[in-house]
């Protein structure tokens, strides 16, 4: 499955998801070594495990975390404006 790279400005939150329904393990710890290859420090107490709700995402997975001020965020991340999570 395709993983989604995206960032949030205002929270300096990156987001790793899939663009479908996957939900095992390998795939959350897929996202989580694509993550490292862009920010080689990231260890795993600095990702969540994320389920997002929403009209277009609703019951998606994916990994989000925090970016370090003076780090630069790679220009495969598409730019959003937020995010809506699923409680």
């Amino acid at each position: 499955m395709e993983s989604i790279k995206e960032y949030v400005p205002t929270s300096r939150c990156c987001i790793i998801r899939s663009n479908g329904y996957g939900n095992s393990l390998q795939e959350i710890l897929d996202f989580f070594e694509e993550a490292k290859k862009d920010f080689p420090n990231l260890t795993p107490d600095q990702v969540n495990v994320v389920y997002y709700g929403g009209q277009w995402f609703t019951r998606f997975y994916g990994i989000e975390f925090q970016v370090p001020f003076g780090v630069q965020v790679p220009c495969s991340y598409k730019e959003i404006s937020r995010v809506l999570l699923s409680y």
